[in-house]
C-alpha cells in the first residue's frame, strides 16, 4: 500500500504521525491532547521504547476510516 501525506494536514515542525488507511497525517500532539480526551488518555501513556516511530515521531494507527479521521482534524486542526 502507498501512503500519502494528507494535502493541509501535514505539518513539518509537529510531532505526532497518524495513519488512516493509506493516510499519513502530522499534526501536534499537544494541540490535539488538548482537544480530544480520547488522544489525551493515548498520549498520556508512556511510549515503549520499542514503539513504532516514522521520522522520529511517534506514530499511531487509527481503525478509522481516512475521510472520518481527515474531517475531525480539519476541525481541531485548521484555522476557521
Amino acid at each position: 500500500m502507498d501512503l500519502i501525506r494528507a494535502v493541509g494536514l501535514w505539518f513539518e515542525d509537529c510531532g505526532l504521525i497518524i495513519q488512516a488507511e493509506n493516510v499519513l497525517f502530522r499534526v501536534s500532539r499537544d494541540f490535539l491532547a488538548a482537544r480530544s480526551s480520547i488522544f489525551e488518555d493515548m498520549l498520556s501513556l508512556p511510549t515503549p521504547r520499542d514503539a513504532e516511530r516514522m521520522s522520529g515521531c511517534p506514530f499511531v494507527r487509527l481503525p478509522d476510516s481516512a475521510e472520518n479521521v481527515t474531517a475531525f482534524l480539519r476541525l481541531w486542526c485548521t484555522p476557521s
